[in-house]
């Protein structure tokens, strides 16, 4: 298993204190030093302490706000008749939760959140009633809701 520094250092910061400095010395830097390498064993020992999914999910999703977006003018905004089909929309939510998973099921920090909020919100790709009124993206069919708090998460045409 492989992890990126940057990556590591940037969770960190909003880790307690101690958590760089254990997963920096489970494993080993590549020759670049762009990576720490892992094993198995210790990558699912400190995914394990570090992030229990339950617990850590629950209270980061109870802490951030619900994903309600309200369009800034309804009026201009594009009416696709077409999204992604289900077997497309099921093949990225798969590759996107494999990828999220692979992170440690990491999850976007408030700041980005309401930046992505914003940039949704005003998107003509967005769809405000979809998914029952949390939001839906016409390009890639996913839901506002889950696909912003998923901080390895792209937007289908780069707006974030």
């Amino acid at each position: 298993m492989r992890i990126s520094v940057s990556k590591i250092k940037d969770v960190a910061l909003d880790r307690p204190d101690g958590y760089l400095e254990d997963i920096m010395s489970r494993g080993k830097l590549s020759d670049d030093g762009n990576w720490l390498l892992l094993t198995d064993k210790d990558y699912m020992e400190l995914k394990n302490n570090y992030n229990p999914t339950t617990k850590i999910n629950n209270t980061i999703l109870e802490e951030l706000p619900p994903v309600v977006l309200k369009p800034k003018n309804k009026t201009n905004r594009t009416k696709y008749n077409t999204r992604p089909n289900a077997i497309q929309m099921i093949d990225s939510l798969t590759k996107s939760v494999g990828e999220w998973a692979k992170s440690g099921f990491l999850t976007s920090e408030k700041s980005l959140l309401e930046h992505r909020l914003n940039l949704c919100g005003g998107c003509e790709f967005w769809d405000p009633e979809g998914f029952g009124g949390t939001g839906r993206c016409q390009k890639c069919g996913c839901s506002t809701q889950a696909k912003l708090r998923m901080a390895t998460e792209k937007c289908p045409i780069g707006k974030w």
